[in-house]
Formats: structure tokens, C-alpha cells, sequence
């Protein structure tokens, strides 16, 4: 539990710090080292692209659109180069089809944790225009699973706080592109299986789950800095500058 401290700890340190870089100064600086900070909520789709080795599952496209909240600081260095760094809240997990568990057979299965992570990219592209391609990684936690079971019938949900039914933490890969008018698109794969594949308990033998490693794309509105909207004005931060 010491890990789970420190990372904790470590991501309030990082929002502290995100926070108190965009609300430092107000006043309107030259282009160079502009600092400021963005908030979204993302659409994810989510799919493991592996199949079951025995055939006793099959793999579906998972969507969530609640609840993911991505919190970024964007600092530009230069007209074409910046770093972001970012806290996040979100909804990460797999569907399956024509699973059994404990000789029950299921039309359909959602299993989900909550991710409290962080992470950290480098743009290129052109930042007076709010137009650039990113790269970065995350470090995400697992907190709190849920597990939906569908029958013809009837369905069944159960969760737990800190569960070992899923890895408790899980590194992560992304790119993505940020288009002016505010669209920002993401392709993320996951390093490390979103399910424990030791895990045999109530919520299925996921020692049948050799590979559930995650490929997600995700869909967000990322509010453009430069825009003179006033209805995007009050949702973002002015630009600052860095004392280097």
C-alpha cells in the first residue's frame, strides 16, 4: 500500500502544480513560453485485439462516455514545440461475448475500472494555431471494478473497491492529433493485461484471459487557446510566461 500513497500523492502533487501554473499571472505575454491548461470529457471506444484461445469468448468493442475527465498543461517553448503534462479520471475496460462462468453462460459481459492516472507527451506542430500531433505515455491505478453480466433474461452487476480481479497498475502508449476547431483524437494501447490473469474468483477464471491488453480510441474537445470566442475564453486559462 506505500506504492498506492506515493502514487496518490504524486497525482495531487501534479494537479497542485498544473493549477498553479495557469492561474499565476493574467496578464497577455508575447508568444514565446506560453503556459495554460485544457479540460475534456473523452467518448472511448475500447477493444482487445486478441482472440480466446479455446474459443470460449469472443471480444467486443467496448464504448464509455462517462465518466472521463482529462485535465492537461500545455507549455509551448516555441511556435512549433511543447510538452504536456496531465492528470485524468477514467472509465477503462473490455466486452465479451458467450462467456461462462461457473457454469453459467453469459450473452454478454462489461467489466470496468475506474484509472487515476498521469501522464506526459510532446506536440509538434503549429501551436498559434492550436494544430499538433502528440505523443506521450500514462501511468494509471486501478480503484474501483465493476463487472456487468448479461443473460437473455436478466442482468447482474457487481463491484468492489480495489479489487485484485484487474492489474493494479497499467503503463499505457498514446498518439494523438489536435485539430484547430477544437477536436483532439487518441489511439492508446495498454502495456500491461487490464485483467489478472491469476485471478479465479466470482467474477470468472481470467487465467482464461491470457492477453487483455487494451487498444482505445477516444474522441474529445479539446477548447482552442487562441480562439476569441468569448464562450471559450472563460473556460480557459490566459496565456503566462516561464521564468527559464
Amino acid at each position: 500500500m506505500k506504492i498506492v500513497r506515493i502514487f496518490y500523492m504524486s497525482c495531487m502533487l501534479m494537479f497542485i502544480t498544473l493549477h498553479s501554473y495557469a492561474q499565476h499571472n493574467t496578464n497577455e505575454t508575447p508568444f514565446n513560453k506560453r503556459v495554460y491548461y485544457t479540460n475534456a470529457c473523452e467518448l472511448l471506444f475500447q477493444y482487445v485485439p486478441t482472440t480466446s484461445p479455446t474459443e470460449e469468448y469472443v471480444f467486443g468493442v467496448k464504448t464509455n462516455y462517462f465518466f472521463n475527465l482529462v485535465y492537461n498543461m500545455h507549455i509551448d517553448f516555441a511556435k512549433s514545440f511543447g510538452v504536456i503534462p496531465g492528470v485524468s479520471l477514467r472509465n477503462v475496460g473490455i466486452k465479451t461475448f458467450d462467456e461462462t462462468i461457473q457454469n453459467i453462460e453469459y450473452k454478454k459481459i462489461k467489466r470496468r475500472s475506474y484509472l487515476l492516472g498521469i501522464s506526459a507527451a510532446v506536440k509538434v506542430g503549429n501551436m498559434q494555431k492550436y494544430s499538433f500531433l502528440y505523443v506521450g505515455g500514462a501511468y494509471e491505478y486501478s480503484f474501483h471494478y465493476k463487472q456487468k453480466n448479461f443473460t437473455p433474461s436478466k442482468k447482474s452487476i457487481q463491484k468492489e473497491w480495489h479489487s485484485n480481479a484487474t492489474e493494479l497498475f497499467l503503463p499505457s502508449v498514446f498518439i494523438g492529433y489536435q485539430f484547430p476547431k477544437y477536436m483532439n483524437i487518441q489511439l492508446r494501447y495498454y502495456l500491461a493485461n487490464f485483467l489478472n490473469p491469476l485471478y479465479d474468483g466470482k467474477y470468472g477464471n481470467f487465467t482464461h484471459f491470457p492477453d487483455s491488453r487494451i487498444l482505445q480510441f477516444s474522441i474529445s474537445l479539446q477548447q482552442n487557446q487562441f480562439e476569441q470566442s468569448k464562450q471559450v475564453r472563460k473556460h480557459i486559462a490566459p496565456p503566462h510566461t516561464i521564468d527559464i
